[in-house]
């Protein structure tokens, strides 16, 4: 069965995020997908939080950003993550779906 990690913090960081994670398990986690829906998320968190979670779930399929207030700069700045940690080999391999729904991204943003 798939392992779904939904993330409920109330202030998110690179720090907090990495937190977070030790309180599910050390090192690697065996989850196909972690949400931070509905997180109120800005772009500036994009750059902390995706890159710890695809570093700590290196079998990541699916991420959930969807209902946040992502905007065309953070979706630069999530290619960007996705884009460095695969080339670096430190995760994102099996990142399948990214929902990005409900935000403030338009056109730019999605190309």
């Amino acid at each position: 069965m798939p392992r779904v990690l939904k993330c409920d913090l109330d202030t998110v960081d690179t720090e907090t995020v990495e937190r977070w994670f030790d309180t599910i398990g050390t090192g690697e986690i065996d989850a196909e997908e972690v949400s931070f829906a509905k997180m109120q998320l800005v772009d500036a968190a994009i750059g902390q939080v995706v890159p710890v979670a695809l570093r700590r779930c290196p079998r990541l399929s699916r991420l959930d950003l969807s209902q946040n207030h992502l905007t065309n700069r953070g979706c630069v700045v999530l290619a960007e993550c996705i884009e460095g940690m695969r080339k670096r080999h430190e995760g994102a391999a099996a990142l399948r779906s990214l929902s990005v729904a409900h935000n403030q991204i338009g056109v730019v943003g999605a190309e």
